[in-house]
């Protein structure tokens, strides 16, 4: 398990070195650490960390996504990204939770929406019927 700078621990089952260079799209059900080149997409059912000295011209798709280096591309993030002092980012993101930290570069657009409970979900789908029951039975009424 590796550390990375704001003390969460990533599992890493991949590396991609420094100086090594991926053109092609990437999917893996465990945690990827970037520290050369990538030119492809990647989903990733783990976390991904893009190292310091990394460039990936790439859209990503993981669990909590890392940026130290450099990304151009669309992030998906199903929990969090995290842009260290040294990352860069240029794309849209669509993420839960997000921290850039002072340094770090964003430029795009940004989506982010919060979890909602279960049960709030039930509850508005439950009013939502409801609403529909009101209005049918108005419209039977005027008939």
């Amino acid at each position: 398990m590796l550390k990375n700078k704001i003390g969460i621990h990533a599992g890493t089952d991949t590396l991609v070195g420094e100086g090594t260079v991926v053109e092609g799209k990437m999917i893996s059900s465990g945690g990827i650490r970037v520290e050369g080149q990538v030119i492809g997409d990647l989903e990733c059912e783990g976390d991904v960390t893009v190292g310091e000295h990394a460039m990936m011209k790439s859209n990503i798709t993981a669990a909590n996504i890392t940026i130290a280096g450099q990304v151009s591309g669309n992030i998906i993030a199903k929990e969090k990204l995290v842009i260290l002092p040294t990352g860069q980012l240029l794309g849209t993101i669509d993420v839960r939770s997000f921290t850039i930290m002072e340094g770090g570069v964003f430029q795009g657009t940004s989506k982010m929406e919060p979890r909602q409970p279960d049960n709030l979900l039930q509850t508005k789908r439950e009013l939502k019927q409801q609403q529909n029951k009101q209005k049918n039975e108005s419209a039977a009424a005027a008939n």
